[in-house]
């Protein structure tokens, strides 16, 4: 069960948003953007089994209904935290149900890991319909990144059991909670049967303006609500290319505060790639300012040299200096984003990383205003 899996792997990538504003020694790093496809992990409200034993204490004696019964061979420390969470659900408790939909989706990635993937899909599924019946009334909801992704899988799911209207709703419920990764419901071989269904193609438009329009919505409200200084930066690049800022003007320019031994700054690299290869002949410029953490000046250039080569960055690298960085108000971490509109202006400053649709959005509406 690919999708169960990749899900799992990539809740490591989610807890890099950011990197620390003081890292130090080599970091693991993340080779590449996320793979096309891949969903947001849901946070486990049990730890994380730390073995899966094939004995359970007995299962106490009470009424399931049509929840689904604890699977057998689960780590035993779900044989109390389940049934507790079914007979909440039952009784209608809104917080039970959200709690019995995040742990569903627990189970299920854990069935799937063990090769049991038709009980995983049947738990998917369970996620799904513990989700809707708890959100009404939750006076704490998950985020929606969490509410999506359950949706997303539990769309799945009912397609892999032929039920297509179902399953095309509840891509509907995903994409209105956050899902922006239409490339998901493209390729993801669960969602084949929902694909070829009469009338995808017009719902999937449907879905593409509604995501647009979300992104366009964020991405104005954020440079309205940008926060803006004074930014110089001078410098020569990797390839022996004079840099200043100033002479830019009358370009939208992203300078990109970071350094290759930051995972989530790596995976935001072929992001700013495109961003280049699509804007560059429209006015705008991307940057990149690195700050390395090797022994010397000369290992901090060949290390982005290489990294630049490796990777087909297509856009001047500098190597950063700490009165640069200074120039930036509170900076928190890597990777930092500067958006910089036509007047040389600094008109939003945005930490970690961010999706390709977003910046794409942020860097269309300044290329839009006049200069």
């Amino acid at each position: 069960m690919r999708k169960t899996l990749m899900l799992f792997g990539l809740s490591l990538l989610c807890t890099f948003v950011a990197c620390s504003k003081q890292p130090s020694g080599e970091s693991p790093v993340a080779e590449a953007e996320p793979a096309a496809g891949s969903k947001p992990e849901s946070p486990a409200l049990v730890p994380e089994p730390m073995s899966e034993v094939a004995e359970q204490p007995a299962e106490p004696e009470m009424d399931y209904g049509d929840w689904l019964r604890l699977p057998e061979g689960i780590d035993r420390r779900y044989g109390d935290i389940y049934p507790t969470l079914v007979k909440s659900a039952i009784a209608g408790d809104a917080s039970g149900q959200l709690n019995l939909a995040m742990v569903s989706q627990q189970l299920a990635i854990m069935l799937a890991r063990a090769g049991k993937n038709e009980e995983a899909y049947r738990f998917l599924t369970q996620a799904g319909r513990a989700l809707r019946a708890g959100l009404p009334q939750a006076a704490n909801p998950p985020p929606d990144a969490t509410i999506s992704n359950i949706f997303f899988n539990e769309a799945c799911a009912l397609s892999r059991s032929g039920k297509l209207k179902e399953a095309v709703a509840a891509l509907n419920d995903a994409v209105e909670h956050g899902l922006t990764n239409l490339s998901a419901i493209s390729t993801d071989e669960d969602l084949a049967a929902v694909r070829e269904s009469n009338g995808f193609s017009e719902q999937f438009e449907i879905w593409q303006e509604t995501i647009a329009a979300k992104v366009r919505a964020e991405a104005q409200h954020d440079l309205a609500a940008g926060e803006t200084f004074p930014f110089e930066l001078i410098g020569t690049s990797i390839s022996g290319v004079d840099i200043d800022l100033a002479a830019l003007q009358g370009k939208v320019v992203i300078v990109d505060i970071w350094g290759t031994w930051c995972p989530p700054c790596r995976a935001e690299i072929p992001s700013f790639i495109k961003l280049q290869e699509k804007f560059g002949e429209q006015g705008f410029q991307m940057i990149g300012l690195n700050y390395e953490q090797k022994k010397s000046d000369e290992a901090n250039l060949a290390a982005v040299v290489d990294f630049a080569k490796e990777f087909g960055i297509n856009y001047p690298c500098i190597l950063g200096d700490k009165g640069t960085l200074t120039q930036v108000p509170g900076f928190g971490g890597y990777p930092t984003t500067l958006f910089i509109d036509k007047s040389g202006k600094v008109r939003m400053k945005a930490v970690g990383l961010h999706p390709y649709d977003y910046l794409e959005a942020v860097v269309s509406e300044l290329l839009a205003e006049e200069s």
